[in-house]
């Protein structure tokens, strides 16, 4: 029933129209993304606003594995920090972006002035999902392969996306207002994000890093996405966010 509700609410906002798409560069892959609710940052990048509620926003981990992609195959971990607010925009800030190897890292940084640091990011053979924090830059993920043991078959769901890579932010595609001046302008990017598979699994946090005590609730469940297929066209002229 979880995975219809999901493919619904695909359709409906891949129903959006997205205007003269050109794809400059893409990733093929699976992911998960991991949900907690957190204590709302005190400090975030400039020009964004935190979106909480009695002192919590939503947070969190996501979890992807690329096969494909300008920089070949690697891991990225992302600390999902805050929902947020800029430009009539509402989004979900990146506190911290990781890959898993050199030439990933380089990407990010040279091509889309992504802030992303190196780890070491593994995996482990125990059939439950979980998320291991082990270190400042040091991850274990179990349950990976058995998440993804069936082969994707569903029919490719696709969804569009704003994003602005130098603030790590992913946006909704509508947005309720819009300054053409904006205060703190940023890049602006579109993503066409697809999958043949969605699901929702039993998910743990089985480690905290320094600054986990930001994380007051990890949910107990992960959205898995596979036959994931992301799609970056060049910054959208002359408009920033």
């Amino acid at each position: 029933m979880s995975k219809k509700i999901f493919q619904l609410l695909l359709l409906l906002v891949s129903s959006q129209k997205t205007v003269c798409f050109i794809s400059q560069w893409q990733f093929e892959g699976r992911l998960i993304f991991a949900p907690a609710f957190v204590r709302a940052p005190s400090e975030m990048p400039e020009g964004l606003s935190s979106v909480s509620f009695f002192g919590l926003t939503v947070g969190g981990y996501v979890v992807l594995e690329y096969d494909a992609s300008p920089a070949d195959r690697y891991f990225e971990v992302v600390e999902m920090g805050s929902l947020c607010f800029k430009n009539g925009a509402f989004g979900q800030w990146g506190r911290e972006l990781f890959v898993s190897t050199a030439p990933a890292q380089e990407a990010c940084v040279e091509i889309w002035s992504v802030p992303a640091s190196l780890a070491d990011v593994d995996t482990s053979e125990e059939e439950s999902l979980g998320l291991g924090v082990l270190e400042e830059k040091s991850f274990r993920i179990d349950g990976w392969r058995a998440a993804f043991a069936e082969e994707p078959k569903g029919p490719r769901l696709t969804t569009p996306i704003l994003w602005t890579p130098e603030i790590t932010t992913l946006w909704a595609p509508l947005r309720l207002s819009q300054n053409p001046q904006p205060t703190f302008p940023r890049r602006l990017h579109d993503l066409r994000v697809s999958a043949t598979s969605i699901g929702l699994k039993p998910f743990e946090l089985r480690r905290h890093k320094k600054n986990d005590d930001d994380i007051i609730w990890p949910l107990p469940l992960a959205l898995c996405v596979d036959g994931l297929r992301i799609e970056i066209a060049k910054q959208k002229d002359g408009e920033n966010l």
